[in-house]
């Protein structure tokens, strides 16, 4: 089990879900954030090819 990272913010309660079409807004701005632009229409495109296979999976943790 890994020790939890101390970011000095509170991460409250989440639950994990499957990535859907209607989060590649959310996911486009999270890549620009981490280096990796993309638009969200090429986002929206790698969101399906992810789902049309079945070895691939993608999740997103959303707060509750």
């Amino acid at each position: 089990m890994l020790a939890p990272m101390d970011s000095g913010v509170d991460a409250g309660v989440f639950s994990v879900r499957d990535a859907v079409a209607g989060d590649a807004e959310s996911l486009a701005a999270l890549s620009r954030q981490l280096g990796y632009p993309v638009d969200v229409e090429e986002m929206r495109k790698r969101l399906t090819r992810i789902g049309d296979r079945a070895d691939n999976a993608l999740f997103v943790a959303v707060a509750e």
